[in-house]
Parts: C-alpha cells; structure tokens; sequence
C-alpha cells in the first residue's frame, strides 16, 4: 500500500517496482492536480489517497482509517480508467470515500478489487 499525500511521496510511487508505468504517470499526475487544486503542499488535512498494490492492502481496512472492512458499494464516487501497459490495457478503479469532512481516495488495479470483493462475499455467507 503506498499513501501520496505530498510531493514527496511521489517519490515512494517512482520507486515502486510492481506497478506499471502507465499507472504511475496517472497517479502522479492526479496527486499533483489535487495539490495545485487545494493550493498545498500537503492533503492530509483534506484527505488521503491510498494505492492498493494487492489484496491485503484492501483487506488492511484501519490502515485506510476505516473502522470496518471497506465496502466498494459505499464509495460515493466511483470511476474505472483503462490504461495500456506495452500493448496490453488494464483497468484501473477510483474509489472515494467521505468520512466526518475528510475523503478517503483509493486507486486499485480492477483485479485486486475484483479478489477482495469475492473474498467479502464469501465471508458475508
């Protein structure tokens, strides 16, 4: 999991080697649009931004200051992005939440939401 509130924590995002590229230039590009957007240096009073890199950083709830599992069908917004990889495109899910004036953002590989919900489902049964 790699949490991008600042300019600095982009650089955790370059050094990261499991995600794609692609991925990485969308997600930079997005931190610092919300950045110039709030005129700051920082997001943590606004929000957070979370990247999910595999399906126990979804199941890790507290670390994305939940107090219970996530439930991707309360996300009060919700895009998916298809971005292309050498040749290949994967999609890429937005999630954001609010909580008491303070939005949890989470980006995810479709894949890893895909195992965690089906893991949820399973579990609620």
């Amino acid at each position: 999991m790699i949490k991008l509130s600042s300019f600095q924590d982009l650089k955790k995002l370059e050094a990261n080697t499991q995600l794609p590229d692609s991925m990485k230039v969308y997600l930079r590009d997005y931190v610092k649009e919300m950045l110039s957007r709030f005129q700051s240096e920082s997001l943590e009073n606004f929000g957070s931004i979370f990247v999910l890199e595999n399906f126990s950083d979804a199941e890790n709830y507290t670390a994305l200051g939940f107090h219970s599992p996530m439930n991707t069908e309360k996300a009060k917004y919700f895009l998916n992005v298809a971005l292309i990889e050498n040749g290949t495109a994967f999609g890429v899910t937005q999630l954001i939440f609010f909580q008491d004036n303070f939005a949890t953002i989470i980006f995810a590989k479709d894949s890893v939401l895909i195992a965690y919900e089906k893991q949820m489902k399973k579990e609620a049964m």
